[in-house]
Formats: structure tokens, sequence, C-alpha cells
């Protein structure tokens, strides 16, 4: 009964004309963030968690703007905060909340109104636009977020979008769909993706090669496995366990004789791995330019390449001489490090470089981005708000420390224009916490100590 109402309301929400969900653009209201209401607990031998959870809208005022009703609201993570932006929400609304097959997606505008009833099994915001790909009883389509039908809901699938393109099923066969609901290239492959730097992947005859917009074959169907185009015009490919690279005129550029390889280059290069015994799965891994000629020697674990892939961000003219590993305590770096300066700080993994101040040097670092930039770019670094340490280079002067900082914003702010409500912690070897005194982030300061010298014997 509950599925005939449902499907009673997607009628009704195809039938009605389109200025019922065409209403005007609100005006413009700050930025809302989240609010959530559990309305049932459960209890076992782990303790107490919550069941159901719903979700809405406040303004900085602290005014429910959406009430918290649904299974889950479309937001971003900006500057560590989950914010939302735009006129039109996404929301998840459940119909029966002992029953997850019964959640339906639909959208609300920033008066908590809806504009697209909640009739949909699945509701995917395609990225820089106002569109969403939609599945209503097991066949998808696109809509925007006031509801008009863009593709019909008619398909198989509809995959991500790429340039502008996506792949898309009808029945057995695939093809391949623009941005405007236009079908560009024709219903005849095993497999497709969107078009990238030019060129769509293609699976025919049980192979894998590329096509161009025209729909020309320009790289033959005869591989197992393929990545997109990269800046460089060329494509990674796999045959028989090996990896090599392709150009889009149909020639073997990098010959494929590599049992792992990354399929872009970094500054040039390559990640590459090739097993050490053939009746092994353990892999040295080192570096290959475009022109396929070994650079750094393959004598790598993948942990030390992926260092090494990162450190490759760093200008020759920036490397630092030497990175130090004092101990907080007994070296004396906690009364030495300076305060209320900037610190520049390298992050190894990401290859991000942002400055921070020091605020307190009690059992570590207390110290906050300097700028709204340095805050947006830690977040971008750290991947958000977290409190797991990453390893980082602290220089300050004409010295580089290795240590371990966090993103998560608590506690004392000290500068008020940064874009964080907080401060975060930064450690250095033999640095302890404020409520245990107990030292942590050990190994993640071990790893930036050892980054330097990894990189050091790639240099000599």
């Amino acid at each position: 009964m509950r599925k005939l109402a449902v499907f009673l309301v997607f009628v009704a929400f195809l039938a009605l004309p389109t200025a019922v969900f065409a209403a005007d653009e609100p005006a413009p209201l700050p930025v809302l963030t989240p609010i959530q209401e559990v309305l049932e607990w459960s209890e076992d031998d782990w303790g107490r968690w919550p069941r159901d959870i719903r979700f809405g809208l406040e303004d900085p005022e602290g005014n429910i703007i959406v009430p918290p009703i649904f299974r889950q609201v479309e937001t971003v993570w900006v500057n560590g905060r989950e914010m939302f932006f735009g006129p039109y929400i996404v929301v998840q609304f459940c119909f029966d909340s002992e029953n997850w097959g019964d959640r339906r997606w639909g959208v609300v505008n920033r008066y908590g109104e809806y504009v697209v009833w909640p009739v949909f099994t699945q509701m995917n915001p395609i990225a820089g636009t106002d569109l969403l790909r939609v599945q209503y009883d097991g066949a998808w389509g696109i809509i925007d977020r006031r509801g008009n039908i863009i593709l019909p809901i008619i398909y198989r699938q509809i995959g991500e979008f790429t340039d502008g393109t996506a792949p898309i099923q009808y029945e057995r066969e695939w093809g391949i769909v623009d941005i405007s609901g236009n079908i560009i290239i024709p219903f005849e492959y095993q497999a497709a993706t969107g078009f990238v730097n030019g060129f769509a992947a293609v699976r025919h005859d049980n192979g894998w090669g590329f096509i161009d917009r025209d729909n020309n074959i320009v790289v033959s169907p005869i591989y197992d496995a393929v990545s997109p185009f990269n800046g460089y015009g060329l494509a990674r490919v796999r045959l028989d366990g090996k990896y090599g690279f392709v150009d889009y005129l149909n020639r073997v550029h990098i010959p494929l004789i590599y049992d792992a390889l990354d399929e872009d280059f970094l500054y040039g290069l390559a990640r590459a791995g090739m097993r050490t015994d053939e009746d092994s799965w353990a892999r040295s891994y080192g570096f290959i330019n475009i022109g396929g000629h070994v650079v750094v020697p393959l004598e790598f674990s993948w942990h030390e390449a992926e260092i090494l892939r990162s450190l490759m961000r760093i200008p020759a003219a920036n490397l630092p001489d030497l990175v130090e590993k004092p101990h907080w305590w007994d070296d004396n770096l906690r009364s030495t490090l300076p305060q209320r300066v900037d610190l520049q700080i390298f992050d190894i993994f990401s290859g991000i470089t942002y400055n921070v101040r020091s605020f307190s040097n009690g059992n570590h670092a207390d110290v906050e981005p300097a700028t709204a930039a340095d805050t947006e770019a830690l977040f971008r670094a750290a991947g958000g708000a977290s409190w797991n340490g990453r390893p980082v280079w602290v220089t300050v002067g004409d010295r580089t420390f290795a240590a371990a900082i966090h993103s998560m914003p608590h506690a004392q702010d000290t500068i008020p224009d940064n874009n964080m409500d907080g401060h975060i912690c930064l450690h250095f070897y033999g640095s302890t916490q404020h409520v245990d005194n107990r030292a942590v982030h050990a190994y993640t300061i071990l790893a930036a100590y050892e980054a330097f010298g990894l990189l050091s014997r790639v240099l000599r």
C-alpha cells in the first residue's frame, strides 16, 4: 500500500505542469548549517547509540529553516565546518522508519518547502550543475532541482559525468549522454566512460579501447583495462597483467612491462613497480619519465615511493638542507620554538604548504592557521577536520623540524579572522597531550623525519 502511495505521488509529479516546480528563486539568505535530532536510541553491551537521527538546517542566529525530519541533507565541508549553499536542498525523507527501503529523495527550497516531492530511490547531484541523476522503480534519468525532466527516467544506468558527458545504459548496451540530455554516442558498446581530455573509453568484443567525440576508434579495443587520457596525451593500459602507456594515434608509447604504474605523471614522473620475484606479489617501486626512462631506480617500497611522490612537489630551491628531530623537553625545543610568528608547515603526503602561529608552548605547541587562506590550505591537505595526525616539516628561520599536526579546531581561539573557531595541536618528538601527559603521534613524527632521509638517499 505504501509503495502504491509513493507511485501515485510520482505520477502526480510527472503530470503537474513545469510551472508548479519552477518557483521563483528565494531571496539570498546566510549560509545554513546542519542540525540533528535523535528520535530513537538503542542500547547493547557496548553502550547507548542513536538508532534514528533526523537532520535539518538552521541559520547563523539559530532559527530553524529546514526542520529536522530528514534522514539526510546534502551539505558540503568548508574550512572544517559542514554547511549548505544554494537555493535548493537535496533531502532524504523516510515514509517508514522501520523500513530502509521506504527512504525516498526529494528537493526542498531554503524555506523548507517541497520543490520536488520525495519519490526517488536515489538522487545524485551532478557536480557544477543544477542537475540531478535520479532513480525511480529501477530506472534512471536526469532532472533539474526544480523538477524539470532533462532526460526521461527510462535508462538502466547513468554513470558519473566527466567533461559534461556520462556513460548511459539502455537495455544491455552502453552509449554516452551529454549534460543537456542528448545521446551523443549510440548504444552499441559493452561498457563505456564519459569523455576525458577529448576521448572516452569503450569496451567492444570484450576489449577496452578509446573513441573520439565522432565515435571514431582511436585506440584499438584490445586491452584488459584502460585509464583516462592524461594531460600529456597518454593513457595507461593493461594487457595480461602488465601496464604501459599508449597515445591517441594508437601507438604504444611506453612498453607494457610494469606490474604497477601510475595513470598520470606528476611533474613529468610516474611511479612504476615490478615484482621482485615472479612467484611473489611483492614489488619494488621507482619512477619513470614521460619518455619511459627510469630516473629513480625501482628499489623502494610502495610507502617510500608514496612519500617521494609527495616530496616532488617541493621546488628544488626550497628543499631543506637538514630536517631535525629534537626532543620537545630534553633538547629544550619547548622553550626555543618562537611564538606569535609564522611557522611554515609542509604537509608531506599532500605536498601543500601553509603557515601557522603558535600562541602557547606547553605540553605541545598550540597553533592556529595564520590567515583564512592558510586555514583553507590546512583543510585541503587533511581532507577536512580530523584528529588524525599528519607528518609535516616545520620551518622556522633556517631550521626545519619533523612534526605531526591534526586539523580539528577546538578550545581557545586567538586569531579572529582566519575562518577557524578554535586552535589545533602541533606535536614534536617527545611532546605530550594535555589530558594525560601521554606522548602521541610518535610514529607520524618518525615518518616525517625518515622522509628526509629517503629524499637524501634518492638525491645521492
